[in-house]
């Protein structure tokens, strides 16, 4: 059983998108051995998912209205077997917090050809238009995430 775990600042926008998406495009595969969460640095717990992402992941199909905000704790990093961080700061942050599980660790982005480390960029409090962004972002990177994980290609990261 796989287990990946997104993570951001609030746990409102960018990783539960990345989790909600991951779960249609692995359902979408027929993979179903994996475990997908996601939690937030800052997050207050039980707070449900920002509307706009909502709106927005619901207009490509994707229902992420049953999201509750997680805090990211020690616990988590260690059961994760990918930990997947929108941001540099969060990847030297969750390192901090985990040291022992770094070598699962990565940025996100990594797994956006022509991306590659760099920030997913938030969302939070923005504008419509600033969400598709991120949503963009998220569904490349969670394409490539999906298809690594069905078997069909290998990803661009290098994560044990």
């Amino acid at each position: 059983m796989l287990r990946v775990l997104f993570v951001c600042t609030g746990n409102l926008c960018r990783s539960p998108m990345a989790q909600f998406l991951l779960l249609d495009r692995l359902a979408e595969r027929g993979v179903e051995d994996v475990i997908v969460l996601s939690a937030g640095f800052i997050a207050q717990e039980g707070a449900p998912a920002c509307p706009m992402a909502v709106e927005i992941t619901g207009r490509i199909g994707v229902d992420m209205s049953r999201h509750k905000a997680k805090v990211l704790s020690r616990d988590l990093l260690e059961w994760a077997d990918k930990v997947l961080v929108m941001e540099k700061r969060h990847l030297k942050l969750a390192r901090m917090m985990a040291p022992e599980a770094e070598g699962k660790m990565a940025l996100f982005s990594d797994y956006v050809v022509g991306k590659q480390d760099m920030d997913v960029p938030d969302p939070y409090g923005e504008t419509e238009p600033e969400y598709i962004r991120a949503l963009d972002i998220i569904r490349k990177g969670v394409n490539a995430l999906a298809e690594e994980i069905a078997g069909n290609k290998p990803g661009t990261t290098q994560i044990a």
